[in-house]
């Protein structure tokens, strides 16, 4: 997880990556961390472009964002929560599993947060320092079908295949 301390330039705290992301499924990330002074999240997205996230222990795509909606609004409800928040379009669905009550995690085992629906559609509140990874090459990951790899992965042609609770 050492590509977590400089995400996007930022100073992410290595020990809350490895508390929030591995051997856990109840805790999060403090609520507004992404507005904190040392990440100023959205201050370093392009808001041009879709940005791709990447587990933070293995690399692999999770969210694609915004898609389906404009950057202010995705940067709009993820201040307003606390915590980056994704929509079913956004999801790499093949890499990221959903349990019952909403927990979430990615094929790899990462913790990543949960779906906490709003309004009626799927919300997925997910901790900053578990989507904070970078793309790893095919060589460093052991791979299984049924995970896309970063080094497959085109996100210009990819469409989620999410579906609503």
């Amino acid at each position: 997880m050492e590509s977590v301390v400089n995400f996007l330039g930022a100073s992410i705290e290595y020990d809350l990556a490895d508390r929030i992301c591995c051997n856990n499924h109840v805790f999060a990330e403090p609520s507004g961390y992404l507005e904190q002074p040392e990440i100023m999240f959205f201050d370093r997205l392009d808001p041009t472009v879709e940005t791709v996230f990447y587990d933070s222990v293995c690399g692999i795509p999770l969210f694609i964002a915004p898609r389906g909606r404009t950057f202010d609004d995705f940067a709009a409800e993820s201040i307003y929560h606390g915590w980056p928040s994704f929509r079913p379009e956004e999801i790499v669905s093949e890499n990221v599993k959903i349990y019952n009550g909403g927990r979430m995690e990615s094929k790899c085992g990462t913790h990543l947060g949960h779906n906490l629906p709003d309004g009626g559609v799927d919300r997925y509140c997910i901790d900053l320092v578990c989507m904070a990874g970078m793309a790893m090459s095919s060589d460093e990951l052991v791979s299984n079908d049924s995970v896309i790899l970063a080094s497959d992965f085109d996100a210009s042609s990819y469409t989620s295949s999410a579906e609503q609770w």
